[in-house]
């Protein structure tokens, strides 16, 4: 909101994202932020991943790479000011026992996985629409669910000793 106003206040040129579910090498996932990453080395770790409810529920994910084409096209753009919802879209959705398995088939390794009731306030289902972006920017997702997993999985394996001591196992 402070973006928006002090763009119509001060004419300054400003690009609002509200972005979903963001992933890509070089995070540092937990379970309580960047699950994406987390379940990936909790899987490689031989770590517990927490579910709660019954794995169905369903995100688009985005890989980082793609999120920055987007700030890029942007940047590039004729817009002064404009707000776009930015994640993976229906066509990028996974729901967790899909991305789960998806881990297993790029590992090999079955994930250690623990079901607890549902939380209060997680949602089941969040997709981003994506239009707004795609039509006026002429922007959409390159990089499939499988392809940035494989990618975030490789970063790990070649980053290891990053991820000792007892966040991760």
């Amino acid at each position: 909101l402070y973006a928006q106003e002090y763009a119509r206040s001060f004419g300054m040129r400003t690009g609002v994202f509200r972005m979903g579910c963001i992933y890509g090498t070089r995070q540092f996932g937990f379970e309580e932020q960047g699950w994406e990453a987390w379940f990936a080395i909790a899987c490689l770790f031989n770590r517990t991943i927490n579910i709660y409810g019954d794995g169905r529920q369903l995100r688009d994910i985005l890989f980082a790479p793609d999120l920055v084409r987007a700030f890029d096209s942007f940047y590039k753009s004729r817009f002064q000011h404009k707000v776009y919802n930015i994640g993976g879209g229906l066509s990028n959705s996974v729901s967790l026992l899909e991305y789960l398995g998806i881990l297993e088939k790029e590992t090999g390794i079955k994930p250690r996985v623990k079901f607890l009731p549902w939380r209060d306030k997680d949602q089941r289902v969040y997709v981003s629409d994506i239009a707004r972006v795609e039509n006026e920017l002429g922007w959409k997702p390159k990089t499939g669910v499988r392809e940035g997993t494989r990618k975030l999985i490789t970063w790990i394996k070649e980053n290891k000793q990053i991820f000792k001591g007892e966040k991760y196992g």
